[in-house]
């Protein structure tokens, strides 16, 4: 079974009703933020369905494994900032995440569905 067909069968309870999954990456939410300096990065579980895109917690032992919501916003919230080292920086309604390089291609599906789906051109660094 590949890493996409597990994370789907992880998240795929969560989906609100009504929604179609597209995909789904673990990110990183720092939670100590002092100025430009971000610490202690803390699992998150992105998902972008077909009409929002969701946050939620995970669990730090398993990959993609959703908690408990944090919050859903429109698709058009997902923003890609940059690429630092090893990392992909999003920002999620304002708030950085950081997107380990192991799922460039999942937020790479992410990103051009939004741009399709929304009509809006969003920046991305080429790998």
């Amino acid at each position: 079974m590949s890493l996409r067909d597990e994370i789907y069968e992880r998240v795929a309870p969560h989906i609100p009703p009504g929604e179609a999954f597209v995909v789904s990456f673990q990110a990183e939410e720092p939670l100590l933020k002092f100025g430009s300096i971000r610490l202690l990065p803390w699992p998150r579980v992105v998902v972008v369905t077909d009409k929002r895109v969701h946050l939620f917690t995970s669990s730090p032992w398993r990959v993609c494994e959703p908690r408990r919501l944090l919050r859903s916003v429109p698709l058009s919230a997902l923003t890609f900032s940059t690429r630092v080292l090893l990392k992909h920086v999003i920002h999620l309604s304002g708030e950085m995440l950081w997107v380990n390089f192991a799922y460039r291609e999942l937020l790479g599906e992410a990103l051009a569905f939004i741009q399709s789906a929304t009509g809006t051109r969003l920046e991305r660094d080429d790998d």
